[in-house]
């Protein structure tokens, strides 16, 4: 019932946030983007128990990083500064779950992300100009976040969702780099 309440509070802060952002209610949009990030963060405060010694903290870390990014890209010029602030959180994401197991070398999720990643890459390119090298490098590191989430997801460790949350958070960030570029 927890997990639920959780995931309801979560989705129903992201989904008026949205609403507000498409209702052209600025204040509300941000005040509901870092709301649903705080969520989150609590949320995966409060449950993990046994594997929070060993990645809690990163993600944590990783999910302040978030909060970081979220109010950075509140402002066009400082889009660089939110870009800088997620690729540290998806950097440390990476290594939390390489502290639960190592990193994974099953290649499926990564030829299948790649097979994304690449030909988006591609279609943004001619838009992208001065900021072609940092969305590129962006985009590498989130494809390993996702990569690396994917491969935990698919041997099974007892975070299953793991794989999911990532995909939505790439599908989240297409969406942002669609709207922007």
């Amino acid at each position: 019932m927890k997990r639920w309440l959780a995931f309801g509070s979560v989705a129903l802060s992201a989904s008026a946030a949205i609403a507000a952002q498409y209702s052209g209610y600025f204040a509300a949009f941000a005040l509901g983007k870092a709301t649903t990030t705080i969520l989150i963060a609590v949320w995966a405060a409060l449950g993990w128990r046994k594997w929070r010694r060993a990645y809690g903290g990163w993600v944590l870390i990783a999910l302040l990083f978030c909060l970081l990014g979220d109010v950075l890209l509140l402002e066009e010029s400082r889009f660089v500064g939110g870009l800088a602030a997620f690729l540290v959180a998806h950097l440390l994401f990476c290594v939390a779950f390489g502290r639960v197991a190592g990193f994974r070398k099953d290649w499926r999720p990564l030829l299948w992300l790649l097979a994304i990643a690449l030909p988006y890459y591609g279609w943004l390119w001619p838009h992208l100009g001065a900021l072609a090298l940092p969305v590129g490098v962006y985009m590498g590191v989130i494809v390993l976040m996702a990569w690396q989430a994917w491969a935990l997801q698919l041997n099974a460790w007892p975070a299953s969702r793991i794989g999911v949350a990532a995909s939505l958070f790439v599908f989240s960030d297409a969406v942002i780099a669609l709207h922007k570029f």
